[in-house]
């Protein structure tokens, strides 16, 4: 995956009609997709292209069309055809390749217009729980498919391919934790408390992924997370963590 950062509970708005939400940025005037359908790869790259270019704010929460459009942007549904077996392992592969390709550059989007203070924490929160589940999502299917892999591919191109894929990982779930102990995040401790369970959740899916030495460093990073989040949930959330981590 690439890296990222977004939101726990989510927040509920009503779906806008289509001429309401082509005031949002010109989103479907720039060819965004319909909000009323599960977006796959080819959606998010469309998202995207319809994202980089805005010259105003992007979506935002505070508004009901732009907050829509980040509902469905950062839906866990639209990650449920990757885990979809009735579908070969190969052609959700090359679907999940789209996504990610269209989910990068709306988080590029994200990522200068906040560096510019136009986007605040709420939408960086809800993108990088999404990220967290889309990475648990990726390395289900990779699991899936590396057997499958045409035989014509050579050994070392799916190492390199796979390692990219890892390198990928580890760097989301860094770029998580940090968030988490940085005491200059921005996020609150709501937002903060929804990466966190987006971590938990995500960390069992990604252990292929992960060298002894990068568990060891992770788990001690981990380790500082606790004095930040005093409730039971939470703690005992850390906990499964550093026991997934062990070595």
């Amino acid at each position: 995956m690439a890296s990222a950062m977004i939101l726990s509970t989510l927040i509920v708005h009503a779906v806008p009609s289509r001429s309401e939400e082509a005031t949002v940025n010109g989103f479907y005037q720039r060819g965004g997709p319909s909000l009323s359908q599960k977006w796959r790869g080819a959606d998010y790259v469309a998202a995207s292209k319809a994202l980089l270019p805005a010259q105003g704010d992007l979506p935002r929460f505070n508004d009901t069309s732009g907050g829509a459009i980040i509902q469905h942007l950062t839906a866990q549904q639209n990650l449920e055809f990757y885990r979809d077996t009735s579908v070969p392992a190969e052609a959700r592969f090359a679907d999940f390749v789209a996504f990610n390709q269209g989910w990068v550059g709306i988080l590029q989007a994200y990522a200068r217009k906040h560096d510019s203070g136009a986007v605040s924490d709420p939408e960086l929160a809800q993108a990088m729980v999404f990220t967290l589940q889309a990475t648990a999502a990726e390395m289900d299917l990779l699991g899936e498919y590396w057997p499958q892999i045409p035989k014509h591919v050579s050994e070392s191109r799916k190492v390199a391919d796979r390692d990219l894929i890892y390198s990928g990982v580890t760097h989301v779930l860094n770029g998580a934790v940090t968030t988490l102990i940085d005491p200059n995040s921005g996020m609150n401790h709501t937002e903060l408390f929804g990466v966190l369970k987006a971590l938990a959740e995500a960390l069992p899916h990604t252990k292929p992924a992960l060298s002894d030495e990068f568990r060891a460093a992770l788990r001690q990073r981990i380790e500082s997370v606790r004095k930040s989040f005093p409730e039971p949930d939470a703690q005992a959330r850390v906990a499964a963590m550093e026991s997934q981590l062990d070595p």
